[in-house]
């Protein structure tokens, strides 16, 4: 741990280039286990140590999870939490509304939350 009192793998962005060969589409219905993309290992370590560190307004332990049947196996989850321990949606009345910047808005971010930035590079066709 360092000064802050927060995991040190929370300090550093890391960069994820990716491209259209990165995706995988086969997803495991068992959380953690199978065969992960360089990708899921970056995001689930950033993620279990932002939990960790108290980051999160509640946490995704012992949801309800369901694989969707199809062919891209999507994960979903029912979270009583997210609903309840939410912030108040801003009403918007038009995709034009300015930002009232004493709300809520990306720009307010802390930076700990931050746990990848993704950055997208055309398929080279090998």
């Amino acid at each position: 741990m360092d000064t802050n009192g927060l995991d040190p793998s929370l300090e550093a962005i890391p960069i994820y280039r990716y491209t259209d060969e990165d995706f995988i589409y086969k997803t495991s219905s068992t959380r953690g286990q199978g065969n992960l993309s360089e990708f899921d290992n970056l995001l689930y370590l950033k993620w279990k140590a932002a939990n960790d560190a108290g980051l999160f307004n509640y946490t995704t332990d012992g949801v309800e999870t369901k694989v969707i049947p199809g062919k891209y196996k999507i994960v979903a989850q029912l979270n009583a939490n997210r609903s309840k321990m939410r912030r108040k949606p801003e009403e918007i009345m038009s995709v034009n509304q300015p930002c009232d910047p004493t709300k809520f808005n990306f720009t307010k971010i802390n930076s700990k939350e931050i746990l990848a930035e993704l950055q997208y590079y055309a398929s080279t066709g090998k």
